[in-house]
């Protein structure tokens, strides 16, 4: 009989990762509702927004590239 070695990630601190700059985008864009669009407070906070939402697209495709890559490994058994 064959050994299978089970392969386990901890997902917690990038699921926190995700939810806190989540939970920072919605207020950053709650914050920019309130503000003059000319304003260099909401330009500010417009090129955090970009940074976050660049943050979470990289989390995103990385997950989504691991996914891949044991659906993939699964399908070579």
């Amino acid at each position: 009989m064959e050994r299978v070695q089970v392969f386990k990630a901890d997902t917690t601190q990038a699921v926190k990762s995700l939810r806190e700059l989540q939970k920072e985008l919605s207020e950053i864009k709650n914050r920019m509702a309130e503000l003059d669009s000319g304003s260099s407070e909401f330009q500010k906070l417009s090129d955090r927004a970009g940074e976050i939402t660049s943050s979470i697209n990289d989390i995103n495709l990385a997950v989504k590239d691991s996914a891949d890559s044991f659906s993939k490994w699964g399908k070579e058994i």
